[in-house]
């Protein structure tokens, strides 16, 4: 079968017109359960004792809003029994290319795939008409009523993403009468420390690195950790404790007023193991890209 380009953008630039071609269309999200965790967050200003100004709450409580919505973006977004996975397929440069496969969704429908960039608001979607083959992977039948082109029915939807180190990829496939959906995220580039089998990870939820959960793994379950920040000449911090299976969750909102751009380093200490980590806020958004779409040379087989 021959493939589809689709071409989107998880780090920078904006989601692109798809085949058929027509513009991207804001997706209202359905209802989601809360996350099943809401990150503390973590202060990075210095006399972290006073009470918080009005302007400072406003901007905790939007970045919970987004982390929440972020947590849900998965498992407890999708139908029941319903699940999505990426594979990637391709590689080129800062560009990846992944094939979209859902389970436990009728081969009877059609759907649409929608997506979630860091620097969009909401979800868009990306292209209609989409069924799935007998393994579940998304292609366009070619059919009336379908993505694709008549002349070469059920290609393979190729999801081509421009990738930023600590950006989600947030993809979701929808029945088009919206009885069933199923979602999934990943971190194609992590910016992560490791240590003695432990792990920090930064996930970057909005383009310029304004907004990060960081997630703590591998730790000795409801053991004591000291996480240290420095972000210019502020730091903060202090001792907590992991869960009952040694992981930790928390969100970080590094910007300083008045400064525009900084580095924020977080290190984690505990008597089984020490990770560390660095990640770059204030980054100057990238040009967005010009739309594109276009069918995969003749030939050219999933």
């Amino acid at each position: 079968m021959r493939q589809l380009l689709i071409l989107m953008m998880a780090g920078a630039g904006v989601v692109l017109a798809q085949t058929p071609a027509s513009p991207a269309k804001p997706v209202t999200p359905p209802a989601v359960a809360p996350a099943k965790r809401t990150p503390p967050a973590l202060k990075t200003r210095t006399g972290d004792a006073k009470q918080a100004m009005p302007s400072e709450a406003a901007r905790q409580e939007a970045a919970n809003q987004v982390v929440a919505a972020h947590e849900s973006w998965g498992p407890a977004m999708s139908s029941t029994i319903a699940s999505a996975t990426l594979q990637e397929v391709a590689r080129d440069g800062a560009t990846y290319t992944y094939h979209l496969y859902a389970a436990g969704m009728s081969r009877d429908r059609l759907y649409k795939i929608v997506a979630w960039p860091v620097n969009q608001v909401r979800p868009v979607e990306i292209v209609r008409g989409v069924a799935l083959d007998a393994v579940g992977m998304a292609i366009c039948p070619g059919q009336l009523g379908t993505c694709g082109k008549i002349t070469a029915p059920n290609e393979a939807v190729n999801l081509n993403i421009t990738i930023a180190p600590g950006r989600p990829v947030r993809v979701g496939i929808v029945a088009e009468d919206e009885s069933t959906s199923a979602y999934t995220k990943l971190v194609p580039v992590p910016i992560r420390g490791v240590d003695k089998g432990c792990t920090l990870e930064a996930v970057m939820l909005t383009q310029s690195g304004a907004i990060a959960v960081i997630e703590g793994s591998g730790f000795a379950p409801n053991s004591e950790i000291d996480m240290q920040l420095v972000n210019g000449d502020q730091r903060s911090g202090g001792k907590t404790r992991v869960d009952d299976k040694g992981l930790y969750f928390a969100t970080v909102i590094p910007v300083i007023d008045g400064v525009a751009n900084g580095t924020m380093k977080i290190n984690v200490t505990s008597a089984k193991c020490n990770p560390s980590l660095s990640f770059d806020w204030g980054v100057k958004p990238q040009p967005a890209a010009a739309p594109s779409a276009a069918p995969a040379p003749a030939g050219t087989k999933k």
